[in-house]
């Protein structure tokens, strides 16, 4: 659906899915898409792109809402 934005908010979300592509631990560039993006939930499915759930088992400020056999969906309540 992000195709049917402006061509401003589709390079915009195109970055922002590059940057996620190389997101794969809870490290400043993890937070500065969060902020860039103004993200409140993270969806991860385990074994499925760079980020994994491990990898924000121990994340401050982010806390586990839905956990069903590979699929997870954190909730980000306190950005540092």
């Amino acid at each position: 659906l992000y195709s049917y934005g402006t061509r401003d908010q589709v390079d915009r979300w195109r970055s922002w899915m590059i940057q996620a592509s190389q997101i794969n631990t809870c490290d400043d560039s993890f937070w500065n898409l969060v902020k860039e993006a103004d993200l409140t939930n993270i969806y991860l499915h385990k074994g499925r792109g760079s980020l994994q759930p491990d990898a924000l088992q121990n994340c401050p400020g982010v806390r586990i809402l839905y956990q069903y056999v590979n699929v997870f969906i954190y909730q980000i309540d306190d950005i540092p």
